[in-house]
C-alpha cells in the first residue's frame, strides 16, 4: 500500500512579540458600561484580554501589532503556504526552517512572494524557485511576521464588539479570578460575521 502524504501541513500560530498596547483600556469600558470609580479596573482589563483573544479567534484577525510564528511539519506541494494570521505586514516576513542535517536556515526573501491582501494572507514560491527540503520533523517550517494594527487604524466594529462582550461577561461573572468566555451575544457575532477570514 502507498501512503501520500497531505499536501498542506498542520499548522501552528503562536505569538512571539505580545502586543504593548489594547485595542480599548479600562477608561473606554468604564464609559460604555456607566461605571465610575477604579476598584473593578484590574477585572475590566482581565476582560478585555479575554474579549480579545475570542474575537481574533473567531475572525481570524490580530487586532494589534504583534510578531507571530506559524510553524508547519513541512514546505506544501504546490508552493503555496496560506497565512493563518491577518493582516500582514509584507516588510516583516521571514521564512525559516531546519534543514536535513537539523540546521536552522533561512529562506531567501527572493524565492517567495507575499499575498498580503487577499483573504487569507499566503505565500508563493516565485517563478522557477521552489521550497527547499526540510528536515521531516514537526515544526520544521516557521514563518515569522509582524501582524496586527495600529489602535488608532483598528475600525470600530471590532471595539463595539469587545465592549458587548466585555460587558456581558461584567454583569455575568463568577467569583474568580480566572475569566473564560463561554457564551458571546449575538450582537457581537453579528458585527463580526462579515469581517471572518476563515469560517
Amino acid at each position: 500500500m502507498t501512503v501520500h502524504a497531505p499536501s498542506l501541513p498542520r499548522w501552528n500560530v503562536f505569538t512571539r512579540v505580545p502586543p504593548t498596547d489594547t485595542v480599548i483600556d479600562a477608561d473606554d469600558l468604564k464609559t460604555h458600561l456607566r461605571i465610575t470609580g477604579v476598584s473593578d479596573d484590574e477585572y475590566l482589563a482581565l476582560l478585555i484580554n479575554a474579549a480579545t483573544g475570542w474575537v481574533e479567534a473567531y475572525t481570524g484577525r490580530r487586532l494589534f501589532t504583534q510578531g507571530v510564528t506559524e510553524q508547519l511539519d513541512f514546505f506544501p506541494w504546490g508552493g503555496v503556504i496560506p497565512l493563518h494570521a491577518y493582516p500582514v505586514d509584507p516588510a516583516a516576513v521571514v521564512v525559516k526552517y531546519d534543514d536535513t542535517n537539523d540546521v536552522e536556515q533561512t529562506v531567501d526573501a527572493a524565492d517567495y512572494l507575499i499575498h498580503s491582501n487577499r483573504f487569507p494572507p499566503a505565500l508563493q514560491t516565485a517563478t522557477d524557485a521552489s521550497w527547499p527540503v526540510a528536515r521531516a520533523k514537526l515544526g520544521a517550517v516557521r514563518v515569522e511576521m509582524t501582524v496586527g494594527e495600529a489602535a488608532a487604524d483598528v475600525a470600530e466594529v471590532f471595539k463595539q464588539a469587545l465592549r458587548l462582550i466585555c460587558g456581558h461577561l461584567y454583569e455575568t461573572r463568577e467569583d474568580t479570578a480566572d475569566v473564560t468566555i463561554t457564551e458571546v451575544p449575538m450582537g457581537a457575532k453579528w458585527l463580526l460575521g462579515n469581517h471572518r477570514i476563515w469560517h
